[in-house]
């Protein structure tokens, strides 16, 4: 009884601490309870709390989902964070971050409709045209903008222009604004990604011109490409355009451009090829010549990307040469290589699902061939399985058909199985790729049983597709 009722003043706080927390956070053995909506809140609007407090809470907030309709509804969060945002005496980094919870809230809780961003779309447009307004809050907004706008409804199209406005700040008629570096950047990224074709001859000009920030062109480039991408015909892009990004590319000066920069010009000359139509060899030959041993990683993968995009026989044997010419027997994981490597396989299997231009069917069994080659235990014995995996899932795309399997698939399910009787045991995640991709061509029901694969795969003197 006596050592039962015995209980010294520290353990008793040690109790009471791990049962409970002042304020908004409460734990339980040494676990923390995530704080409620409403908890987030009353710290999100309390002056007295410090900023990092307010900061997490505002996030908090800005991560509830469709599940939370009616907690951000009888809470009036949107309201809360629109007085945050738009209050100019409180920290800017809290209203920056209020801007980004309401363009998550729009994201989150209301995707299907412009609900919550019905709220905020007029007061962020009159924001983002305010020059007194902190650079920092209007390029947040225009990240939001860039991820929740809609064109063809008046807010949105207002909203729009405004960032049309300030990615035009380098025509003369405007130059005395002088738009922030980021700000301007963050209006040319939003272009890119909502894709109206009002805005393709300010790209251009963007691209075009010569004394510019690399970093605000390099997001030109990028923002054309992703432009183009969505447009349905770019076939009277101006030529000049196209000069400029195969001077970036492969031209005498390239040396001096950042590789970012660099890159990106790469992807956006195939984009801008594929869309008009017909393929230069000029370009085809610009972008081939990053992919050698001298070329940096990051070149190297954007021209794989990119001759993906252009996806014609000449490219692929582009990219099964850059396959051999970065795998080295005595030093097969090194880092680099391994990512050029992988990114081959990704890029033949982007090809394979129609990414890209559609594949003939010299350029399919050239695909195929590449794919089988990197599975194959015995072409590739020392090959790392980061490779090996991506190879085995995108041999998957390969067309099926109810009738006889074609010779690339008999192919792919030979190196298949064999790389599955090297890998079963031992390499658990590679053997798991591979059945999952078998399942993919043939439809049968082994799942991850790898002795029925295999056994199946001995008893079937040409194993035809289950299912189309």
């Amino acid at each position: 009884m006596l050592l039962r009722a015995r209980l010294t003043l520290p353990t008793a706080c040690l109790i009471l601490a791990c049962t409970f927390q002042a304020g908004a956070r409460a734990a339980r053995c040494g676990e923390e309870k995530a704080p409620t909506p409403a908890e987030s809140l009353a710290v999100a609007a309390n002056r007295s709390r410090s900023a990092s407090e307010r900061s997490e809470a505002i996030k908090h907030l800005g991560g509830l989902t469709a599940n939370d309709a009616g907690i951000v509804r009888d809470l009036n969060l949107v309201d809360a964070l629109l007085a945050i945002s738009k209050n100019r005496d409180e920290d800017r980094f809290l209203r920056t971050d209020a801007v980004e919870a309401l363009g998550e809230l729009q994201l989150r809780v209301t995707p299907g409709d412009g609900s919550i961003k019905d709220r905020y779309a007029e007061g962020f447009t009159k924001a983002l045209k305010d020059v007194e307004e902190h650079p920092q809050v209007r390029a947040a907004i225009a990240r939001i903008f860039r991820r929740t706008l809609k064109l063809g409804r008046l807010p949105d199209d207002a909203a729009y222009d405004a960032l049309l406005d300030l990615a035009e700040d380098g025509d003369t008629r405007m130059a005395s604004r002088n738009v922030p570096l980021k700000l301007r950047v963050e209006a040319v990224r939003a272009l890119g990604v909502l894709g109206s074709p009002k805005c393709l001859k300010t790209l251009i000009g963007i691209v075009l011109a010569r004394d510019i920030h690399a970093v605000l062109l390099e997001n030109a480039v990028k923002a054309l490409g992703d432009l183009v991408q969505q447009l349905e015909n770019v076939k009277e892009l101006d030529p000049n355009a196209i000069r400029r990004l195969t001077e970036m590319a492969a031209g005498p000066e390239r040396e001096k451009l950042p590789v970012e920069l660099r890159a990106v010009a790469l992807k956006t000359l195939a984009r801008v090829q594929v869309k008009g139509g017909k393929v230069q060899e000029s370009v085809v030959a610009a972008i081939k010549e990053n992919l050698t041993e001298k070329s940096e990683a990051p070149l190297v993968i954007a021209g794989v990307e990119a001759l993906g995009l252009l996806g014609d026989a000449a490219c692929l044997d582009a990219l099964a040469k850059a396959f051999v010419d970065f795998y080295n027997p005595a030093k097969p994981d090194f880092a680099n290589d391994v990512a050029i490597r992988a990114s081959i396989m990704t890029t033949l299997g982007n090809m394979l699902r129609g990414a890209g231009r559609k594949l003939d069917a010299a350029a399919l069994k050239t695909s195929a061939g590449i794919l089988a080659q990197a599975v194959d235990p015995q072409a590739q014995r020392k090959e790392v399985d980061t490779v090996i995996q991506a190879a085995a899932f995108n041999l998957r795309y390969l067309p099926t058909s109810a009738k006889e399997p074609s010779a690339e698939i008999q192919t792919a399910l030979e190196k298949l199985v064999a790389r599955l009787r090297e890998s079963r045991e031992q390499k658990k995640d590679v053997a798991r790729t591979v059945m999952e991709t078998l399942d993919a061509l043939t439809g049968m029901p082994f799942e991850d049983d790898a002795k029925r694969w295999i056994m199946w795969y001995q008893d079937s003197s040409k194993p035809a597709p289950a299912h189309p």
